[in-house]
């Protein structure tokens, strides 16, 4: 996991904020503030957070200190992380098709 933020090795955070959500079942917004993160890194902390939470299943979980029925059974539940959606009410305005023309 290794990952570093301004310097600071976030290793262990990333593990508590994993405990927090798959044991405790904290939201992941709630998690990332209370993680005390300087708030130049927190964006990139979330993102962190935010994949390896979703790369997480039976073979890794104890990688993060997390046992296989804790983690099994926060799969089963739907990997609930209680995060509402950046956008949480679609945009259908715009074409997904849309091409940006190339202008020189």
């Amino acid at each position: 996991m290794a990952e570093k933020l301004a310097g600071f090795d976030y290793d262990n955070r990333i593990r508590e904020a994993l405990k927090q959500i798959v044991c405790g079942r904290l939201g992941l917004d709630t998690v990332i503030e209370s993680a005390n993160i300087p708030a130049n890194d927190k964006m990139e902390f979330s993102v962190i957070l935010g994949d390896t939470l979703g790369d997480l299943n039976e073979e890794n979980c104890v990688d993060y200190g997390l046992s296989r029925e804790d983690t099994l059974a926060w799969m089963n539940d739907g990997r609930p992380a209680g995060s509402q959606p950046s956008s949480p009410v679609p945009d259908f305005s715009e074409d997904p098709g849309a091409v940006i023309p190339y202008r020189k």
